[in-house]
């Protein structure tokens, strides 16, 4: 990971999930960033409307939302999490 913070507060590592780490197909968008307008599709890492607020300490992380091209690729288009 290039963080254990959520918020990219801590150098990359090396790091193990446990077996219970949830990712789930959202499903297929179409979404406008700056590069331009996408076939996506969305996932989600962790408990979608989870109101962890995110703590190293607890080991607890705001659920991430991702997406993805849709084409074969799997580039990147956007990513968001909440949390503070």
């Amino acid at each position: 990971m290039t963080s254990l913070d959520h918020r990219g507060a801590t150098g990359p590592s090396l790091v193990w999930h446990d077996a219970g780490m949830r990712i789930e197909y959202v499903g297929e968008e179409t979404i406008t960033v700056a590069a331009g307008t996408f076939d996506a599709w969305h996932f989600c890492y962790g408990h979608r409307g989870s109101t962890a607020l995110g703590s190293n300490d607890t080991n607890e992380h705001p659920p991430y939302e991702v997406w993805v091209s849709a084409d074969g690729e799997f580039i990147l288009l956007k990513a968001q999490v909440s949390g503070t």
